[in-house]
């Protein structure tokens, strides 16, 4: 398909900024074809995301199309799909896609070859990301239609504590490991790829992770999560949200890790051409496993349709502008709290967060921890009342508003904030 017919098909329906992400052409083309239906049906899926839309560094988000993907997946689930099924692929995909790149690494195969198994990883590997966010579309249908049947109250607070995940995800592995007495060195190799969650952020050194183990060894012993009681009616939904809110971490974790992983064949691409490892951020998979690598610009705009993707220049659609300086959100979890805001969009940028700041981000990651202690309130552009942000607000019992689309943009470093998470509103104060 030529690219104009691509932006025709994109200008067919309404779309809304969604997700910031840092991406440059390497990681856009690494989603080519994750999304498309005969994907899923590799999974046991008859769903599609039909066309997702990149520009400005932000993923765009079509109502009509979501809500089509996510009427998919209810049918899928209502005739007998399972989200721990789900899960169990990605984490068996993941074990034997890591085995499989350890192999790569060593033999003696063309670099051209070896990115094109890689690439076919990542295409399955992001099917699993799409089918989150279609499973949490889901999920909060349901659980607003079914949780008010048996629970008065605050209803947000009761889902999100509910939802707290049971199964351990690699950065909870990661403190385990630090409280124990592993080497650095080792955890390191284990772990490290929990700070590059860019596909080019380096992994943690050495010295971080000491101040990490030094941090948790000098905290009190972590409080044990206190479930709410669950009427029986909705104990399985409550351990589907558990799982999905796992999986959520999960799904995005392990893409890292793959890519991490893939680092010294990515490199060894690099140079053959001349470049730097973080050059090749602007260069297509696809364009150098064909052997014609092209560098596109650092703010790419892309358009991802079944199988099939295209790079634009150009923006492909027209931003609606606004001068709204109000922050409102969702509140993850009650209070207010006055600090000075630090903006945080990548890991880098995290060791700015000092004591009683708050954090400002598009959405946190496991990877944000740290900073997470140290500040006294966070505000978020994305996230629903499952994400991580909320959760982790919930577990340390700071004041947290999530999903305010436009905090990171109408706030910068040093101003000094009040965090009304009785209300949902950030004032510039």
């Amino acid at each position: 398909m030529a690219p104009q017919e691509f932006k025709q098909k994109v200008l067919g329906y309404k779309w809304e900024r969604w997700l910031e992400r840092p991406f440059g052409a390497f990681m856009l083309s690494l989603f080519r074809g994750g999304n498309a239906r005969s994907s899923f049906e590799k999974l046991g899926v008859d769903a599609e995301c039909e066309m997702w839309l990149f520009q400005n560094n932000a993923w765009y988000r079509s109502e009509k199309i979501t809500e089509s993907f996510a009427a998919e997946l209810k049918r899928a689930r209502e005739n007998g799909l399972s989200l721990f099924s789900i899960t169990d692929l990605c984490e068996q995909f993941h074990q034997q896609s890591e085995t499989r790149i350890n192999e790569l690494l060593t033999e003696h195969k063309s670099l051209e070859e070896k990115l094109a198994e890689i690439a076919g990883m990542a295409k399955t590997s992001t099917t699993f990301i799409w089918f989150a966010h279609g499973f949490e579309d889901v999920f909060s249908e349901i659980l607003h239609r079914e949780v008010p049947k048996y629970i008065s109250g605050d209803i947000e607070k009761f889902i999100g504590d509910t939802s707290f995940p049971i199964k351990k995800n690699a950065y909870v592995l990661l403190e385990e490991a630090l409280l124990g007495n592993e080497t650095l060195k080792i955890i390191q190799e284990t772990f490290g790829w929990i700070r590059a969650r860019d596909g080019f952020s380096e992994g943690f050194s050495i010295e971080e992770l000491q101040k990490q183990r030094d941090t948790l060894r000098a905290e009190s012993k972590k409080q044990k999560h206190i479930f709410p009681e669950i009427p029986e009616p909705l104990l399985l939904l409550a351990r589907e949200t558990q799982e999905l809110v796992y999986f959520r971490t999960l799904r995005t974790d392990l893409f890292y890790k793959l890519l991490y992983k893939a680092r010294p064949i990515f490199t060894a691409m690099a140079q053959q051409y001349g470049l730097s490892l973080p050059q090749l951020k602007n260069y297509s998979i696809h364009d150098l496993i064909a052997g014609t690598p092209r560098e596109y610009p650092e703010s790419i705009n892309a358009i991802g349709y079944g199988e099939e993707s295209a790079f634009f220049i150009e923006p492909i659609i027209t931003e609606d502008s606004t001068d709204n300086q109000e922050i409102h959100g969702m509140v993850a979890y009650k209070g207010k709290v006055k600090g000075v805001a630090k903006i945080v969009k990548t890991v880098a940028e995290l060791d700015k967060v000092k004591d009683g700041d708050i954090l400002v981000t598009q959405m946190t990651f496991p990877s944000f921890i740290m900073a997470m202690k140290r500040a006294a309130g966070f505000v978020t552009d994305e996230g629903g009342i499952t994400c991580h942000a909320a959760i982790v607000a919930r577990e340390m019992k700071k004041p947290c508003i999530i999903g305010t689309k436009n905090a990171t943009k109408v706030l910068h470093d040093g101003d000094m904030v009040e965090v009304d998470a009785e209300q949902g509103i950030v004032r510039k104060i």
